[in-house]
């Protein structure tokens, strides 16, 4: 979930988006669905928004620009290109909007997201001075129980064997680790991949 805000917005933290104008997403959407969530844990609901656009994210920054817009949510992966031409544009600075606390209490009551991280990295021109802390889900690679485990370690292979050429592949790679590729997974592993796993860890 990346979170961002207009600096004069004065919004650093998630509860400081009440009485502001946030795009929420579409219904139904994730960005929609998880800015719910991620409120509801923080006490908060729609309601509690000042004026609440409910667009998706295309729309959201060109508002944002135009300075019709305090706040976006937006459930996507990183880096996004409407986010780094927000953090680009002249018109103004962005600040992306931590929820440590948020992050803890989801992942008690929902084993498939996991911690995400909004690095510095992607977005140089924003305020923030390390990136920010977030939550998220993982993209899943699923295959047949039936599959053979000598394709499994063949697969895992190229991925794990030059672990550091697979992450150069794409920049939102970049803070993946090899223990963390299990983390958040919300289906079993299949049996050969949890073999590769558990030798990668000794």
């Amino acid at each position: 979930m990346t979170i961002l805000a207009r600096e004069k917005s004065g919004v650093k933290k998630l509860t400081d988006l009440k009485g502001k104008r946030v795009a929420v997403g579409k219904p139904g959407s994730g960005t929609y669905e998880n800015a719910k969530l991620a409120l509801s844990v923080a006490g908060m609901t729609f309601k509690n928004l000042g004026k609440v656009y409910k667009i998706g994210g295309k729309e959201a920054a060109a508002k944002f620009e135009e300075g019709k817009l305090d706040a976006i949510f937006y459930f996507v992966g990183n880096p996004n290109k409407y986010v780094k031409q927000l953090c680009k544009s002249r018109k103004t600075r962005i600040r992306f909007v931590p929820v440590p606390n948020v992050i803890e209490k989801i992942l008690m009551k929902n084993k498939y997201y996991s911690t995400g991280y909004v690095s510095k990295y992607f977005y140089r021109n924003s305020l923030n001075k390390v990136g920010a802390e977030t939550f998220g889900i993982k993209a899943l690679l699923v295959t047949d129980a039936k599959t053979s485990n000598k394709t499994i370690k063949n697969l895992l292979g190229c991925v794990l064997d030059d672990f550091k050429k697979f992450k150069r592949q794409h920049q939102s790679l970049m803070l993946l680790t090899p223990t963390g590729i299990t983390e958040g997974i919300s289906i079993p592993l299949h049996p050969a991949a949890k073999a590769v796993f558990k030798a990668k860890k000794r």
